[in-house]
């Protein structure tokens, strides 16, 4: 009986996965384009009304924020360094000079700043609630951009690799639903079954 019982335990399992790998999109590459076949498609590319798998899952794809998070390590993104003040209630940013929306103008910390207060405006929707930590942002000048924080910061600037977080370009802030542009990939085409995301060659990083 105990045999039999833990058949079907490993049953249910493998059932499960089946089903969850059915569920997730599933990606198929082919030289500078990736075909993702899904079960739906995502229900916005806006980060700040997201709140589905498919829709972080493309905006994960399609845009870039300050830092990356890759193996719990946070790597440059449209920041290239930070620092971190010794009280830790504020972080500087820098950004690359060479971030760059998807039509090749440069991405600037005012983009950022623009992009976070469109969220905060508006009514029905809103950044990520880790956000709460941030006490106010600003643009020092075209490539640096300042946030403070209501208490220290600690281990917690993870929250600027978060897709929540990733800018908007300025044609993109102004509609009701707004597409990320910042990351490696673009949408060529899409249907309810497929969509082809096409090489960005002006992301920052698109050599790797």
């Amino acid at each position: 009986m105990k045999y039999f019982s833990f058949k079907k335990i490993i049953f249910a399992l493998v059932l499960t996965l089946y089903f969850v790998f059915l569920l997730l999109p599933n990606q198929l590459v082919c030289g500078k384009t990736i075909t993702i076949n899904v079960s739906k498609p995502p229900m916005t590319l806006d980060p700040h009304y997201a709140n589905d798998t498919y829709s972080w899952f493309f905006i994960r794809h399609l845009g870039e924020g300050l830092l990356r998070s890759d193996n719990h390590k946070l790597i440059p993104g449209c920041a290239k360094k930070w620092e971190v003040m010794p009280d830790g209630l504020s972080v500087f940013f820098h950004l690359n000079s060479d971030a760059k929306w998807q039509n090749g103008e440069p991405i600037k910390s005012d983009d950022f700043v623009k992009t976070w207060r469109r969220a905060l405006d508006l009514e029905d929707a809103s950044l990520i609630p880790e956000f709460n930590i941030v006490k106010g942002f600003e643009a020092i000048d075209h490539s640096t951009l300042k946030v403070e924080f209501k208490y220290p910061i600690g281990d917690l600037l993870d929250v600027f690799a978060s897709p929540g977080l990733y800018p908007l370009p300025e044609e993109e802030r102004n509609k009701t639903r707004a597409s990320v542009q910042s990351g490696p990939y673009s949408v060529e085409d899409s249907s309810m079954k497929f969509w082809d995301l096409i090489k960005n060659n002006e992301f920052w990083n698109a050599n790797n």
